[in-house]
């Protein structure tokens, strides 16, 4: 049985001397192994033995190889080709992305087996496989999993493509159809969020929290500062707690692991800690627990919008002082700003906001960040290595060991945060439905601007925003927002442009039919004519309108009222005699008698003559 083992550097290199040399054994080094690569032991018959896939080390520890099943090796011709391809596609993602591409692939291999083409040679691809395939898919899957399980069979071959060894003998004509099944839905599922008012009160409790961590990280210093003036060697029966904090500080580095550290190390200090009220109690003197840690993340979630993963995992070092952001004020108009950055495993790029850097609040990212590290800076020696630059870590309860949350475990933290929700009585919810929580408001502030919801949550392509960060509600809000886009521009239509919403962007409101005026039912207006549930279109009506109403503070109603007055003074000689005193005549003493005395502050009246308005059409 000959073994060979792949490492990514020399990929192309290997799988060329594999080729002619079945035997031949390719050796990793510690490096290299901490890289991953795919590792294939061979019968002599030339038949697979084993086939495993080792992805990249991650920041949590030796990576667990996928090892290929029977029907994946019983492929001896193209097994270790798409095991290598999807290394290569999918060596920056996450584990969990990685071991579902792994059962989309075998997925592939089970269909060939099926098919009776487990011989399979990469120069016998063709479109009519690919055409099986994908009724297999469409007859055995349902639609999301079928279109996953494609889709990762799209990346294998293009990660085949990119081989040499490979590339050349796959059929240069062929093509895969991005989306075989025409007229399959294309949204994606939505995030669910949380309710926005929740939100707020999971924001208040952090901040509570986050206030007591530091008053007693405050308060741990003065205690070291108290302890040395009574060192160890004076103790007596009774341990004060400035004795006990002060000692773990001198003698143990900060950090006391377990309360039979504390025995070992003097008897004295382990009464000493219990008479504190136990470990957790001490700590929280000293540096952060996985308890005390989590009103910090959450926050942190809450002002980045990162994705939960991007902030477990952030690094000590994420922040940045940019030269492109250090800003002038003439430029900016606004003080310099630090880059906050953080890393999400299946973007290609980093993910990133930036904050003003005269905000002192401890609400501001920046400042949030600059408080952990001082919360665990004096345990961060004994951080075990792969947790060493995370920002957020804690002492593991019942070890030895000082690491953060895990990726791929979740249980630690998904324990903690049950207890942050029960302590301060909030509703049940998880990080990862802050996300979308912070997606909705900016739909919500932005008026479904799906431009502004791609940048606050660091996007590449708005599609991916619109797919899995679009509620229901919003959706909802955007068919609103049509009618009543469709609306106006029917009555802009039938007022022959007079009734122009395109104006209310300076400070008028689109209700009403006149500009400058506002209505309380722009749907069911008394006027003749009108029809219940069509948009208003009775132009010139309002002033003499039981619906109509105005800002008396806002200098633009107040132009655009005066200018109505005086276009219909103008058209006295233009319009027929008749039609403007039946009509006209009461819209002018109603603007007089009614409107513009409403306007009693002079400011307003100054704010509204430096105002260059467009002039209003003639009447009639």
């Amino acid at each position: 049985m000959a073994r060979r083992t792949i490492d990514r550097s020399s990929l192309v290199s290997a799988v060329r001397r594999s080729a002619s040399a079945p035997g031949n054994v390719v050796q990793l080094r510690d490096h290299q192994r901490y890289k991953g690569g795919v590792t294939v032991e061979s019968e002599a018959s030339g038949s697979i033995a084993k086939l495993s896939i080792l992805m990249p080390q991650g920041t949590e520890g030796p990576a667990r190889p996928l090892r290929a099943p029977a029907q994946w090796t019983d492929c001896v011709h193209i097994a270790v080709p798409f095991a290598e391809a999807l290394f290569i596609a999918y060596h920056k993602n996450v584990e969990g992305t990685a071991r579902a591409a792994f059962a989309a692939a075998t997925n592939f291999f089970g269909f060939l087996k099926e098919d009776g083409r487990s011989a399979i040679k990469l120069e016998e691809f063709s479109e009519e496989l690919v055409d099986r395939y994908i009724v297999h898919l469409t007859v055995s899957l349902g639609e999301g999993t079928r279109r996953h399980y494609y889709g990762t069979f799209r990346a294998i071959i293009a990660s085949l493509k990119t081989i040499p060894a490979y590339a050349k003998l796959l059929p240069p004509d062929l093509r895969l159809r991005r989306n075989p099944w025409s007229g399959a839905r294309g949204d994606g599922v939505s995030r669910k969020g949380i309710p926005i008012v929740e939100l707020t009160k999971i924001e208040l409790a952090c901040l509570k929290e986050i206030n007591v961590a530091l008053a007693r990280h405050r308060a741990g210093g003065l205690l070291i500062r108290q302890g040395r003036s009574n060192p160890p060697p004076t103790w007596g029966a009774a341990t004060t707690l400035a004795q006990t904090v002060s000692t773990i500080a001198r003698e143990m580095n900060g950090y006391l692991p377990t309360i039979e550290k504390a025995d070992a190390h003097h008897p004295a200090l382990g009464r000493g800690v219990r008479d504190a009220g136990g470990l957790a109690e001490v700590w929280s003197y000293l540096h952060l627990s996985s308890r005390t840690v989590i009103p910090f993340i959450v926050l942190l979630c809450i002002k980045t919008a990162f994705n939960s993963q991007t902030t477990i995992t952030i690094r000590q070092d994420c922040v940045r002082e940019s030269p492109l952001l250090i800003g002038d004020a003439e430029i900016f108009g606004s003080d310099r700003r630090h880059r906050l950055l953080g890393k999400k495993n299946r973007s290609r790029i980093s993910q990133y906001r930036t904050y003003p850097a005269s905000d002192r609040s401890i609400d501001n990212p920046i400042n949030l960040i600059k408080a952990v590290r001082k919360l665990t800076a004096r345990i961060r020696w004994a951080s075990v290595p792969h947790d060493a630059n995370k920002l957020f870590i804690f002492p593991k309860t019942g070890t030895s060991q000082v690491g953060g949350f895990q990726v791929r475990d979740q249980s630690l933290l998904g324990h903690n945060l049950k207890k942050f929700v029960a302590e301060n009585e909030l509703h049940p919810f998880t990080l990862a439905q802050i996300r979308p929580t912070i997606s909705e408001m900016v739909d919500i502030l932005y008026h479904g601007d799906i431009i502004a919801r791609q940048s606050i949550l660091n996007h590449q392509s708005y599609e991916t925003t619109e797919m899995h960060y679009t509620s229901d509600a919003s959706k909802e809000r955007g068919k609103e927002r049509l009618a009543q886009h469709q609306n106006r521009r029917d009555r802009w239509v039938a007022t022959r442009g007079k009734s122009d919403p395109r104006q209310s962007g300076k400070g008028g409101a689109t209700r009403a039919a006149t500009d400058g005026y506002d209505c309380l039912d722009p749907y069911d207006s008394p006027i003749e004519g009108e029809k219940p549930g069509r948009l208003c279109q009775a132009w010139g009506s309002c002033p003499m309108c039981p619906l109509a109403a105005v800002n008396p503070r806002d200098p633009y109603s107040l132009a655009r009222i005066v200018q109505l007055e005086a276009s219909i003074e103008s058209a006295k000689s233009v319009v027929n005699a008749s039609r403007w005193i039946g009509f006209w005549l009461p819209a002018l003493q109603a603007i007089r008698t009614i409107w513009l005395p409403l306007y009693s502050d002079r400011t307003v009246w100054a704010a509204a003559e430096d105002m260059r308005l467009p002039p209003l059409d003639i009447i009639e």
